[in-house]
């Protein structure tokens, strides 16, 4: 992934789009601490619901795909 490469914002854009499409808590923390090394507040705080929104769907449900 050349871009990611290239640049923190598309790499931490990348990381959560693969924490997202892949169920991957890693990838969306990764995501948000790229966020936060470029001061991108707002993207964080998104990326920071993703990742507690599935810790809640997954402690409230415990037969998970």
């Amino acid at each position: 992934m050349p871009y990611a490469e290239q640049s923190t914002w598309a790499a931490a854009g990348l990381a959560r789009t693969r924490g997202i499409l892949h169920d991957d808590p890693d990838a969306l923390a990764e995501a948000a601490e790229l966020w936060t090394s470029i001061d991108a507040r707002f993207e964080r705080a998104c990326t920071l619901r993703l990742l507690a929104g599935r810790e809640q769907v997954g402690a409230s449900s415990p037969a998970r795909r």
